[in-house]
């Protein structure tokens, strides 16, 4: 199914710019921004077998794919990473309460990072709250990933997967002013944050 709408958007496009069609589609509009590489896909994929179709599909269309979840990608960590894939991981603080999460490891993030992927971490809210993704980077150190690595995979990585690298996830001059000051390292659980400035504005402060 998904092949044939990507097709069909391909052929949809192709009559658009030779003015060869009467009447427009709004769900084949909606599919050009991605066939002509303005936009990435987001392959929602946990198991090993879904990873690797998505991808093949990715590669026919030449599309620019993301992979949400990718559960099971210390599975084919080679193949990912012959791919430089960009893969956002988790939630990993839940069980296996699904076949498609029967491999879940907290070694995934360290596995994949070796190979050169490109890693960030999801909490998939409302699966996991947004307060457990520092959690969530502080398993995968003790699972192996290096500390540096992790703290990238909250910040500066989520940035570039997400096209936004030019103005968020680094402190650097001429980038967003987006900060969270800690009382302690913020991968250790017992830390909280005691300043947080958005856009240059102190938006929380912690007596």
């Amino acid at each position: 199914i998904i092949r044939e709408w990507l097709m069909k958007a391909q052929d949809y496009l192709k009559r658009k710019k030779n003015k060869e069609f009467k009447e427009r589609d709004v769900k084949l509009e909606a599919l050009i921004p991605l066939i002509e590489g303005k936009i990435p896909v987001r392959a929602h994929a946990h198991q090993a077998d879904d990873i690797i179709t998505a991808y093949r599909i990715a590669q026919e269309f030449n599309l620019d794919i993301i992979f949400d979840h990718c559960t099971e990608g210390h599975l084919i960590a080679k193949e990912l990473g012959k791919w430089k894939a960009k893969a956002v991981i988790g939630p990993t603080m839940t069980g296996r309460t699904k076949p498609e999460v029967t491999h879940k490891s907290y070694e995934t993030p360290k596995i994949l990072s070796d190979e050169g992927c490109l890693i960030a971490f999801t909490t998939d809210y409302p699966v996991n709250t947004i307060e457990v993704l520092n959690v969530t980077a502080s398993m995968a150190v003790k699972y192996g990933l290096d500390q540096d690595k992790a703290i990238k995979a909250l910040t500066e990585n989520p940035a570039i997967i997400l096209g936004l690298d030019k103005r968020l996830g680094k402190i650097e001059t001429g980038f967003d002013a987006d900060i969270a000051i800690w009382d302690g390292h913020p991968l250790d659980t017992r830390s909280k944050p005691n300043f947080v400035f958005i856009d240059g504005e102190k938006v929380l402060e912690r007596k």
